[in-house]
Formats: C-alpha cells, structure tokens, sequence
C-alpha cells in the first residue's frame, strides 16, 4: 500500500526560496533510514505500519544507488531501555502496556527491534539505536559529530514514520545546518493524511522534497526536477 502524494504548488514555491542546494558531491552525503524495524515494518508486526513495507524496495535502491556513487549509508532502531539515561519520563511509561514507549519488543536484542530482513544493509553500513524520535536526541551516537567528522552536508531522510522520527530527525538535521531532502515515496506514515502533513512540513519548513527517482538521479549526477509537486506514487 502506498500514500497518494502531493505537495501544493506554493509550498514547493517556498523551499525552492528557501533551500538553494549546489549539486550534490555524494562523498560528503549520507542516506538515513529511520526505523526500519521488524516490529513495524513486518507483515506480522507488534506495531504495524500498513504502508512500510511498500517502501523497501525504494529505499533499497535508493541505498544501492547512494552507497554505489561513495555516500554513507546509516540505519537507525528505536530502542527500549528500563533505566539509565535512555529511558522515557515517568509519565510515558506504564508497566505491562505495549504502548511503543514501554514495550519489551524494543529492548535491544528483541526480535522487533532488528531491522527487517529485506533491507539492502552492507557491513560497512552504520547502524545505531536511539532512545528518542530524532536520531541526533538521546541515541547511542553523536550522530551531529560523526556527520561532521567525515564531512558530510548533506543528508536524505526515509523510513518511518513520516511524520515521527523521519520528520523529527529532518527538522534537527536542518537546524544543525545540513542541507536535507527528505523522500517523499520512501518514507511511510500510518494514515495518508499523516503522510500528507510531514510531506508539507518538510517542505514549507525543513528542506527539499524529492522522490526515489531523483535523488539517484542526483547521486548519478543527472539533472532534473530539484523536487515532488503532485503525483501518485
């Protein structure tokens, strides 16, 4: 199943204002996919995303395309800690509940918190967990100082969920200066209306909204569109 998808025409106007990107040098980008776990992502998921699966074969080639052309490719986990500095406050956990913020599932290790088997990982790949909605908040990493360390300005955001963790990363990667594309057809949301909201979010605010096609495209050094109006995916 995937989102219908279409970004008004004044929105795409004001990112195109907004976010004048050079071309891409795809040695100093790097490719984040968001959660991409099989406790969402599987058919028999403890948290079933209906729509995130449709999109493994995007960012599949997406990945292939990206990793092929010299840029970095990350995966992140959500991940469930019982205490230390990664635990959810008081008020967000209750004892016994499946609620995503509390669940057993996600505890490292689990089988709900690897990442689905039908993802394209290489060893060379990172991969890190994260105790928060964005992967630069509270996660295993310093993943603003990685970026940094190996140069890296610009950054593709997919995965799910849209208007969760893949908006919440995109927001704070803008914010620490990168320049960010966010899919538009390689990220899911649970409803399409959610997906509609973060797709123009991501582009009146954030950064720019592409498709599949035209960021390898970019990555393969060939012109086009800088960005999704309206289509159907």
């Amino acid at each position: 199943m995937t989102h219908p998808l279409h970004i008004p025409d004044w929105a795409v106007a004001r990112s195109a204002l907004m976010n004048r990107f050079p071309p891409l040098i795809p040695a100093r980008a790097a490719i984040i996919v968001v959660d991409m776990q099989a406790a969402f992502v599987d058919e028999q998921a403890v948290f079933p995303n209906p729509h995130a699966l449709a999109i493994v074969p995007r960012i599949n080639a997406l990945v292939d395309a990206a990793r092929k052309a010299g840029a970095a490719i990350l995966w992140s986990r959500h991940r469930v800690v019982e205490d230390g500095p990664g635990q959810q406050p008081a008020w967000q956990r209750f004892a016994g509940s499946l609620s995503l913020l509390s669940t057993p599932h996600l505890h490292a290790g689990a089988p709900g918190q690897a990442l689905h088997d039908g993802l394209h990982v290489a060893e060379r790949d990172l991969i890190f967990d994260k105790y928060r909605f964005s992967c630069f908040v509270n996660a295993a990493i310093d993943l603003d100082g990685w970026l940094r360390a190996r140069g890296i300005e610009d950054v593709f955001i997919c995965g799910t969920i849209s208007n969760c963790c893949c908006e919440s990363t995109a927001r704070d990667a803008a914010m620490r200066d990168y320049r960010v594309r966010f899919l538009s057809d390689a990220t899911a949301a649970l409803t399409d209306e959610e997906h509609a909201a973060a797709l123009l979010n991501a582009s009146a605010i954030v950064g720019q909204v592409v498709t599949t096609q035209q960021a390898i495209d970019q990555f393969a050094g060939r012109s086009g569109p800088a960005q999704t109006g309206e289509e159907t995916a």
